[in-house]
């Protein structure tokens, strides 16, 4: 599976809204980020989660797996991210390199984003 660029993008700015007590609840997320999956929003966030990019709530032993149930911020490394990627010079020169990012390689592609 791979990621959208702009989905990372997109739910790295919904993460920048979100606070502790007023959370994004995924089922909303998906429905406003209707240009994408809801599979692909779902794995975008759990990796943005496991790469220290938003806090969430997170459920454990699903019929999915491990999902994201609730974003509730933006961490300090996915502000620089979401930084990154809102610098339209970056972001093309990302799509063009990296068309989709697979879900293995997102902790790298940060990292190399903020170096």
């Amino acid at each position: 599976m791979h990621l959208d660029i702009d989905c990372i993008r997109d739910i790295l700015l919904i993460a920048e809204k979100c606070t502790y007590n007023a959370p994004a609840y995924i089922r909303d997320v998906k429905t406003q980020l209707c240009n994408y999956f809801d599979n692909d929003i779902a794995a975008a966030c759990y990796e943005l989660y496991n790469a220290g990019c938003i806090y969430a709530v997170i459920k454990r032993h699903t019929m999915d797996g491990t999902v994201v149930k609730q974003i509730r911020g933006i961490t300090p490394k996915g502000r620089k991210v979401l930084e990154k990627l809102n610098d339209s010079s970056i972001l093309n020169k990302v799509k063009k390199q990296l068309p989709g990012i697979a879900l293995d390689a997102l902790s790298l592609f940060i990292q190399q984003l903020l170096s």
